[in-house]
């Protein structure tokens, strides 16, 4: 059983089997400073996955040079 329980509109506790997994406390500030964290992961994550589409793009064309087949 999951469910969450709410005490009032920014106090959370998580409920897992009839166990409280976790409780915080998130205050507009808080909330503000979650959202810059997962802004700033999110942008890290495209980044990389820039960075590894150009590099399996690079490695895609270096294969089509030396074996003559299409892999696009």
């Amino acid at each position: 059983m999951h469910c969450w329980l709410s005490a009032s509109s920014s106090y959370r506790i998580f409920v897992v089997a009839e166990k409280i997994a976790y409780a915080y406390f998130l205050t507009s500030s808080g909330f503000a400073a979650k959202s810059s964290m997962a802004l700033n992961f999110l942008q890290i994550k495209m980044a990389e996955y820039e960075r590894l589409r150009a590099e399996i793009e690079q490695l895609q064309l270096e294969i089509e040079a030396v074996s003559g087949m299409d892999l696009r």
